[in-house]
């Protein structure tokens, strides 16, 4: 696409690709087929630092064989765009595919909250849970008088603007006893905080130098890049020189126990914030019980 968004959409692709595949084929596709092959990349969460993702690779465009069916039918300009076209169409089918339309903000909606009832344990699992339930959404829509899906996608971004407003993740609206949930991941917080503390004052001075950087960035896209970037340099310098700092102050022992405390820092400080944040949504969505009933209408209409 030459660019990206966080959108669950493509752009039109870029042409580079096209003219690299087609000319290499020109010089040695009568040694070897060239393909291209297609590939889908999805996260778990487009803006959270360290979140998981996904790539999924799909069947590879035989060039070789696409043009050899094709160039005698059609001119240069004609058949790069034919090769475009199906390149797109089959990365579409390796991601959470949905068309960049009116609907967007509806149907990705409506497709990560019929997800999240699922409870998915891995983006691997969630991706084709999404799958089937953007085919669903778009077989509905094609079945349903048009009166009855604007009134559904009117709703669901309603629901949208009402869960954002409370700062509530679709995946906290899946818990069968969101108190008890709550409770439960606030208590788990309670008895990290210990570790939480000792690791955010050793990785201050990296968590300083990132937040600058950060914070100075227009394309937030690049933020969790960033911060990796800070990370891998400052981090062994800290290790190193927090481990001085144990062995001269401390005993033995202690200090190799905080020693090997240093080593799963980084990774504890950020997603022990995330899980504080997923508690968070957890504790809106216990207390903005009105939301509840609003939730279930919607899921019985995506039925």
């Amino acid at each position: 696409e030459a660019t990206h968004r966080p959108k669950h959409s493509l752009l039109p692709l870029s042409k580079g690709i096209f003219h690299i595949a087609l000319e290499a084929n020109r010089q040695f596709g009568h040694e070897r087929p060239v393909y291209i092959v297609p590939m889908g990349l999805e996260y778990g969460r487009y803006f959270r630092y360290r979140s998981g993702a996904v790539a999924t690779y799909g069947e590879p465009i035989n060039v070789t064989e696409f043009v050899r069916q094709h160039e005698a039918e059609v001119t240069p300009a004609k058949l790069l765009a034919m090769l475009r076209e199906e390149l797109a169409a089959r990365m579409s089918k390796l991601i959470a595919f949905v068309p960049d339309t009116e609907d967007y903000d509806a149907q990705w909606e409506l497709t990560k909250l019929c997800t999240a009832q699922c409870n998915p344990l891995s983006p691997a699992e969630r991706l084709i849970i999404n799958q089937k339930a953007i085919q669903h959404l778009v077989e509905k829509k094609e079945i349903e008088s048009p009166e009855a899906t604007a009134a559904l996608y009117a709703d669901a971004v309603a629901f949208k603007e009402e869960r954002q407003k409370h700062s509530i993740h679709p995946s906290s609206t899946s818990h069968k006893h969101p108190l008890a949930a709550s409770i439960g991941n606030t208590i788990a917080l309670l008895c990290a905080l210990p570790y939480y503390i000792f690791c955010a004052i050793t990785m201050l001075p990296s968590w300083l130098v990132s937040h600058i950087i950060v914070g100075k960035l227009k394309d937030k896209a690049f933020c969790n890049t960033a911060r990796l970037g800070v990370n891998l340099a400052l981090w062994p310098l800290l290790i190193v020189i927090w481990s001085i700092v144990a062995l001269c102050t401390l005993p033995l022992v202690p200090a190799l126990l905080a020693i090997l405390l240093l080593i799963p820092a980084v990774a504890f400080f950020y997603d022990y914030n995330a899980f504080a944040l997923h508690t968070w949504s957890d504790w809106q969505w216990t207390c903005n019980k009105h939301l509840h009933p609003r939730l279930e209408e919607l899921l019985r209409r995506c039925k």
